[in-house]
């Protein structure tokens, strides 16, 4: 079996391949010409064999941006480790931390391998389920909703969430699949606000 992300990996080293391929010809480089057509010829063969047989999983991407977040290495190492510590717990624990983004600001989540057989709930619905309440707690038209559904430990860990990100003048962008959700600095000043309300009221009653 193979995921996604090993799958998009030898596509790109395919493409990679391909245009060196394309820069030389035979007559000028012979023995690079037979190497990179060797190699097309085996990513070919082993993108052909997997295509039909990926391993579904759900992937979800992190983007952040902001000054006091980034390091001459690409990320702040202490704002990486409380992202990486907070956002599995948030989104779906079984999920692994399997590549940086380009540039090193982000990362991306995959569901571990036990993760991807049946469940009464798929990791990607409850994926999903948690960016709706992400993007409700950040609205400008905002509704009480996202309380009512969610239990306070999450609440809780939305919170620390957004205030990890206020901390560093962070913001973030969030793909899973075909959604995209983006949050600037006013959404996430407007979500803390609002969790932290939630938890005033939780210990006033």
């Amino acid at each position: 079996m193979m995921s996604n992300l090993e799958y998009e990996a030898l596509a790109a080293e395919l493409s990679m391949v391909e245009q060196l391929l394309a820069r030389r010809t035979e007559d000028v480089d012979p023995i690079g010409y037979m190497q990179f057509g060797q190699r097309k010829a085996e990513l070919e063969g082993e993108l052909a064999q997997f295509a039909g047989d990926i391993v579904p999983r759900t992937e979800i991407g992190f983007y952040f941006d902001g000054e006091l977040m980034r390091d001459p290495r690409g990320i702040d190492a202490d704002f990486a480790g409380r992202m990486l510590r907070i956002l599995p717990s948030l989104f779906a624990r079984p999920m692994l931390v399997t590549a940086l983004v380009l540039g090193g600001t982000g990362f991306v989540l995959e569901a571990a391998d036990e993760a991807c057989g049946p469940s009464d709930v798929p990791l990607s619905a409850m994926a999903y389920q948690c960016l709706d309440m992400l993007t409700e707690l950040s609205n400008l038209a905002f509704s009480s909703s996202a309380r009512s559904v969610a239990d306070p430990a999450c609440l809780n860990t939305l919170r620390q969430f957004f205030a990890d990100l206020d901390e560093y003048q962070a913001t973030v962008c969030i793909a899973i699949g075909d959604r995209e959700v983006s949050l600037d600095r006013l959404a996430i000043s407007l979500a803390l606000k609002r969790l932290t309300a939630f938890a005033t009221d939780a210990v006033l009653t």
